[in-house]
């Protein structure tokens, strides 16, 4: 009789714990999904301000340079400041992720020297940071290069712009991860 029970309850107990890894699994994917439909409505959005703004369906395929151009803007903003994969980024549009790669390098190596189009970028960029959260934000994230020095280290804009996008649930884990980090730096020794 205490086998029988044993063994019933090994079985219960394996059970539970399939049952427990397949909903662990099944979390994992649901909020991949849901990070997914987040990346494609930015997408989405980012390609109506093109599309309004400058004028260019950046769908279509077309080698005429101000499209091409375009095109590179949408490819730089969703790879730097959105931090999405080639392979995403190549997905929304439908091209291949060496399409994309070589998109960036060519828009940076351009923006270099062409004036006109850094300002394009820039607005096209402001535009965007609008429509996800406000115009204050949006100076902010495209003006300001720098936050304040903290304890003699100097933290880059584009950690805020990574902060502002994290989920609610995370956020008081975070909150926590950076105050735990100051009392580190405020510990540390300053180096002259």
């Amino acid at each position: 009789m205490k086998e029988k029970l044993k063994e019933m309850l090994k079985e219960k107990i394996n059970t539970e714990k399939e049952i427990n890894k397949i909903v662990k699994i099944k979390s994992k994917v649901i909020l991949k999904e849901e990070m997914d439909k987040h990346k494609l409505k930015r997408a989405k959005i980012l390609k109506e301000v093109i599309k309004n703004e400058l004028g260019t369906d950046i769908s279509k395929t077309c080698r005429v340079r101000q499209v091409v151009e375009n095109r590179n803007i949408y490819y730089l903003i969703l790879r730097e400041t959105e931090h999405n994969t080639f392979q995403f980024i190549a997905d929304t549009i439908n091209k291949s992720h060496a399409t994309i790669i070589n998109g960036v390098k060519r828009l940076k190596d351009w923006m270099l020297y062409d004036a006109s189009l850094k300002e394009r970028y820039n607005k096209v960029l402001q535009l965007y940071y609008t429509k996800l959260y406000n115009k204050e934000i949006a100076y902010k994230l495209t003006t300001v290069k720098e936050l304040p020095v903290i304890n003699g280290a100097t933290i880059p804009y584009t950690f805020l712009n990574i902060v502002i996008k994290v989920p609610e649930y995370k956020k008081a884990e975070l909150k926590g991860k950076i105050e735990d980090f100051l009392e580190v730096i405020k510990k540390a020794p300053i180096q002259t």
